[in-house]
């Protein structure tokens, strides 16, 4: 499955967006409805919630759905992020391959990501200095980036989170004056 949405699979997104924007909160009943028979259709699993977004996985991709209104800046950012991002370092981060025009979902690849109560987290650690090495090579840095950020795609370091909370990633890194 190419990680963009068929058009029935977007009617499914569609509906739990515009659920969102009336109700403002995706765990409401009614939205949890359309969610529900969204899971039922496609197959789909709840794989993570962070601050502003719920995380869904269909085949090998993923939906970010914005939890309310306000949580839209996040899937946004991620979007304009991706968009935006130097040809030297995108390849560090997960590709927004598709997205409701109000941000109210994106569709990316699903990367293999460690969660803390998992025996392997300490790759996620690993990931992460990786990561952090590969992109201060070519100039750059995310200063707020930690482990929940990261993952494998393809057996590849990769951003796989990038929204709200990670603000100052990527940014040029700064040259150190000498003395």
């Amino acid at each position: 499955m190419e990680c963009k949405a068929t058009k029935e699979l977007k009617l499914y997104l569609d509906r739990i967006a515009d659920c969102v924007k009336k109700k403002d909160f995706i765990f409401d009943a009614k939205c949890q409805k359309e969610v529900k028979a969204f899971e039922k259709k496609f197959n789909a699993e709840h794989v993570g919630r962070g601050v502003s977004r719920a995380v869904y996985a269909i085949d090998d991709c993923v939906v970010k759905f914005a939890i309310d209104s306000y949580s839209t800046i996040s899937n946004k950012r991620e979007y304009e992020t991706y968009n935006n991002l130097p040809e030297k370092i995108k390849e560090l981060f997960i590709p927004v391959t598709d997205h409701h025009e109000e941000f109210y979902w994106n569709m990316s690849p699903k990367a293999k990501v460690f969660h803390i109560r998992e025996e392997e987290y300490y790759k996620a650690e690993e990931i992460l200095k990786q990561i952090a090495k590969e992109l201060e090579e070519k100039g750059y840095e995310c200063k707020d980036l930690h482990e929940g950020n990261v993952g494998l795609l393809n057996d590849k370091p990769i951003i796989v989170n990038y929204g709200f909370g990670v603000k100052e990633c990527p940014v040029p890194v700064k040259e150190k004056k000498s003395a």
